[in-house]
């Protein structure tokens, strides 16, 4: 039997010259790397480890959904930013941010492997940050919906209650006053290049393999490093620098979104284009990319390892990206004329200019900053020492560099579109004096064209910051302190997740392919019953933290959500049961809807949460006792086709099965509600 320590960190498998790595830190990695691994029971296994189906393992600190960073609730989001100081506190946030450096932006940049490798390297960074809170998870900020904005570096993403400030030196939010190698921890939003966009992701949906999106293969208009490079440039500071690029929190928000194209992708090939992206490696990378060569850094995993679907099968899922429309977030608005989700904007501080496109951080015609702001920030990012930079796409109209580059075609513009007010011309007159002289008077208008709506980021329908369009009927101040109290948005309703295009093992699935997809064409499925338990009082504080918004405690009914998420086929299924709290027990059941297993087994993952929006615990029969147990568990279930008989063919069976006693749950959930007082006391 092989042994864990073959593939924990060793000198003599790590060119340590090329990290900034500590006896402690090698301590502290080589705990999680040992968590992330498990040992064969054969010595004839192509591979040292057994991971993916009945036999694989899920994370230590659990199952988790990543979410848009806009989509998780304020205290979700307050617990996340106060994992990241811990990690940043005790030194292992640098460990992990000197992994990105050295050889790595050589093998895992440029090449096939700069998914893989940053999979990993995102599924290890998510591990340590859940054994300081198992409550949360990492999320992906997607960029497509600050690109939207009038002005993206207006976004509230770079506000103090989510990424602190954008211009110059961090001084304000949860990572102030960071120290980096190169400086203190910098930013200059919309200096160059681009965030991603809609179209840019549609153009790679177009293509079916791996190489048609990867260097050094990939033409340019599909090229998915090369687009990543983008918001590199555009956050700017430590991130446009590919060797310190980690030490700023946004690149791990960042390159989860980046992954999360890569799963839209590998649904797309397994779904429309009929390609297997488990060994959709391509073959014509550079040698540092290559299969089975150890990845850099992550000593235990060859490259071909961060193909393999065990990682959205075992360890995480997406949740899919807001969209109109209800997008779901008080810091997220549908544009109905576009049919997109935008971020809502910041409250701008008075040095950083008015809202619009050339607000914040934006650049006169004459190439000089709007704001002492944008002036600010271009001057501290110049210090920082340069070093290796990314790639990215040119520089779209509102950036910096591209305001400055255009600044006379700009100020030719200016002057022959500026008018004194909306519908009115400048023209000459000849007073008494005789002394020409210049008036405003109407513009003479006859009819007018018919076109479509503005598009949501015309002049006419600019909107104002945050503090008047985040929340209906408050002013200012209100919204202001509920974005920071976390009263804001207490509870993020579930939403749908992306699927999965398959699990496998290295083993079994090199062998039997087969086996381990189901067949896309099965119509029939089991109808899983499902119970649900409920209480007021004795909150378990290992499950998610109650809504401070929920039912008065003199509710006498609570509504619970069940939903089935296939994770090895496409379909989702959602019920819900009233539960009576008046009762001395209460509980109820659902029925929940599965693939019917066909060769190998179906595999879904049920969750449970209640009108208040907390999650429920998931427990399940616990096969090693002769009794009917139940046990904590990830809330996966897995049927066998031999199981399949236990279950029935249709909802009505199912409830008559349920009707006449006896049902054994395979599944069931504790949800808990923290009792609220009454109105008035």
């Amino acid at each position: 039997m092989f042994c864990i320590q073959q593939f924990m960190w060793k000198p003599d498998r790590v060119r340590w010259e090329d990290y900034n790595i500590t006896k402690t830190d090698m301590a502290f990695l080589n705990g999680l790397l040992e968590s992330m691994m498990k040992p064969t029971r054969t010595k004839h296994s192509r591979s040292k480890r057994q991971v993916g189906g009945p036999g694989g393992i899920f994370p230590p600190t659990g199952f988790r959904i990543r979410r848009e960073y806009r989509r998780i609730s304020d205290r979700r989001r307050n617990a996340f930013h106060e994992a990241v100081r811990m990690l940043k506190m005790n030194g292992q946030y640098d460990t992990f941010a000197n992994l990105h450096r050295g050889i790595v932006t050589d093998s895992a940049h440029g090449g096939a492997n700069f998914l893989g490798w940053h999979r990993v390297y995102l599924a290890l960074f998510e591990e340590a940050i859940r054994r300081i809170d198992r409550r949360i998870s990492l999320p992906y900020w997607d960029s497509t919906l600050d690109f939207e904005m009038v002005n993206p570096a207006n976004s509230i993403v770079f506000s103090p209650a989510f990424l602190g400030n954008g211009d110059g030196v961090v001084t304000t939010g949860p990572f102030a006053n960071w120290a980096a190698p190169n400086g203190p921890l910098t930013r200059n939003i919309g200096g160059e290049s681009s965030l991603f966009t809609k179209a840019i992701i549609r153009r790679i949906m177009t293509r079916c393999r791996t190489r048609e999106i990867m260097p050094p293969t990939a033409l340019p208009p599909f090229d998915l490093e090369g687009f990543h490079g983008g918001p590199h440039l555009w956050v700017g500071g430590q991130m446009r620098d590919a060797e310190t690029a980690a030490h700023d929190p946004v690149f791990f928000l960042h390159h989860a979104f980046v992954d999360f194209i890569w799963e839209m992708f590998r649904i797309h090939q397994a779904r429309d284009c009929r390609v297997n992206p488990n060994v959709d490696y391509p073959q014509d990378t550079p040698v540092l990319h290559a299969a089975m060569r150890p990845m850099d850094g992550l000593p235990g995993y060859v490259n071909f390892d961060g193909y393999r679907s065990y990682w959205t099968q075992m360890w995480f899922r997406y949740e899919r990206s807001p969209s109109c429309p209800v997008c779901r977030s008080p810091y997220l608005r549908c544009n109905p004329a576009r049919g997109v989700c935008v971020s809502v904007e910041r409250m701008l501080a008075p040095d950083e200019g008015a809202p619009g496109a050339m607000g914040a951080m934006g650049f006169s015609a004459f190439g000089r900053a709007s704001s002492p702001s944008a002036a600010r920030a271009r001057a501290q990012v110049a210090m920082l020492p340069v070093g290796r930079i990314f790639r990215g796409p040119p520089s779209e109209p509102r950036t910096q560099a591209a305001q400055a580059s255009m600044a006379g075609v700009a100020a030719l513009r200016r002057k022959r579109r500026a008018l004194p007010q909306k519908d009115m011309v400048s023209v000459p007159f000849v007073g008494e004096n005789s002394n020409q002289q210049t008036i405003s008077q109407p513009l003479g208008i006859g009819e007018k064209f018919i076109g479509p709506e503005s598009d949501g980021r015309t002049s006419d329908v600019l909107g104002k910051n945050i503090a008047s369009v985040v929340f209906a009927r408050q002013n200012v101040e209100n919204a202001t302190q509920d974005v920071y109290s976390g009263n804001a948005f207490p509870v993020a309703e579930p939403m749908p997740l992306l699927t999965v295009p398959g699990s496998d093992s290295l083993d079994s699935y090199m062998e039997y392919p087969s086996l381990y997809t189901i067949n896309s064409s099965a119509s029939d499925g089991l109808f899983v019953p499902v119970q649900v338990t409920y209480s007021v009082v004795g909150i378990d504080m290992s499950a998610q933290t109650p809504s401070t918004k929920c039912l008065p405690s003199d509710a006498v009914s609570a509504h619970i959500k069940v939903s089935a998420q296939g994770l090895n086929y496409l379909g989702e299924y959602t019920d819900y049961a009233v539960v009576d709290t008046r009762d001395s027990l209460p509980s109820a059941h659902v029925i929940i809807a599965m693939r019917a297993p066909e060769i190998g087994p179906s595999i879904s993952m049920i969750t449970a949460s209640h009108g208040c929006g907390q999650m429920c615990k998931p427990m399940c029969i616990a096969t090693e006792t002769d009794t009917l147990q139940y046990k904590p568990c990830s809330g996966i279930l897995w049927i066998y086709p031999k199981d399949a008989t236990a279950y029935a063919r249709s909802y009505d069976k199912a409830a008559e099965i349920i009707a006449k006693g006896g049902t054994k749950f395979p599944i069931l959930f504790q949800c808990h509600m923290e009792s609220q007082p009454k109105q008035g006391l």
